[in-house]
């Protein structure tokens, strides 16, 4: 018999389940990198349209902000197509809304929401300086 050079149907076999097994961790790790960056995005739009709305309150008069626990409706902000909501809330932690109408001190809160998934939110308290 002739010595033949090549690979038999077994060999061949087992090459292809380790390759196989190679390129489906390197998917799988592609996909986890993908979603990783894709909520970085998502994350950094939150920061922006929670940025936004405490500017857009911050040009309020304080004191026609209530100095009861009161959340706004929902605003939407598309920011490169991803349409995120936000909510303020005012005055949620009281410690910092006394009821006198001549304090002007309001605790405000942002929860930005992408999807009905909250993925951001802030509070901050507004003073106004005289």
């Amino acid at each position: 018999m002739k010595n033949q050079s090549g690979f038999t149907l077994l060999e061949f076999i087992v090459s292809m389940g380790i390759l196989s097994f190679a390129i489906s961790g390197f998917l799988s790790s592609s996909i986890s990198m993908s979603k990783m960056l894709s909520n970085g995005d998502i994350q950094s739009k939150a920061i922006l349209v929670a940025q936004e709305v405490l500017d857009e309150v911050r040009l309020y008069d304080l004191k026609s902000l209530t100095t009861t626990n009161h959340s706004d409706s929902a605003i939407n902000i598309t920011i490169d197509g991803v349409t995120l909501s936000a909510i303020v809330t005012y005055c949620k932690n009281s410690t910092f809304c006394p009821p006198t109408s001549s304090n002007d001190v309001r605790h405000i809160n942002v929860d930005v929401y992408f999807q009905g998934k909250k993925v951001y939110d802030i509070e901050t308290v507004y003073t106004k300086f005289i």
